[in-house]
């Protein structure tokens, strides 16, 4: 029935859209309260790259923390909560060099009690993918063009 613009719901399909609704409402309630292992992806910010340097593409890639943890946490993370990078300080790092590249095998899990505390992921942590992020710079290459 219409009434002055406004859509009234009466009889059967009133009650059927109630109690889909409560429904639903119950049936997710219960699905994200279980516990589920998830991914979620944390983007890489490197800090003080050598001028005369290139980062390499590989270091780039983002990195997925593998965690154990009840619905409604997991939905946070990925859906809500927007993560902050992760800063890594190429100043810091003594690089090993071969052929003009600079390269490090960077291992993760120095960033486990970090990621931890940051996300406040207690006992929820399982693992990096990848678990060492192989970090190379390049020589910078300056092309003179001619002039015409």
């Amino acid at each position: 029935m219409v009434s002055s613009g406004n859509i009234r719901f009466r009889g059967p399909l009133a009650v059927f859209v109630i109690c889909l609704i409560i429904s639903t409402s119950l049936w997710l309630v219960i699905r994200l309260s279980g516990i589920y292992t998830s991914g979620f992806c944390i983007r890489l910010k490197y800090l003080n790259i050598p001028e005369d340097k290139v980062l390499i593409e590989p270091g780039k890639a983002p990195v997925v923390i593998n965690i154990r943890a009840q619905g409604f946490k997991i939905l946070t993370l990925e859906y809500f909560q927007k993560p902050d990078p992760l800063i890594i300080d190429l100043s810091r790092i003594r690089f090993k060099h071969r052929n003009g590249q600079s390269y490090y095998d960077f291992p993760l899990s120095r960033f486990e009690s970090l990621i931890t505390e940051k996300y406040i992921l207690n006992g929820e942590f399982l693992s990096f993918t990848p678990d060492t992020l192989y970090i190379v710079l390049e020589d910078k290459v300056k092309i003179d063009r001619p002039v015409h």
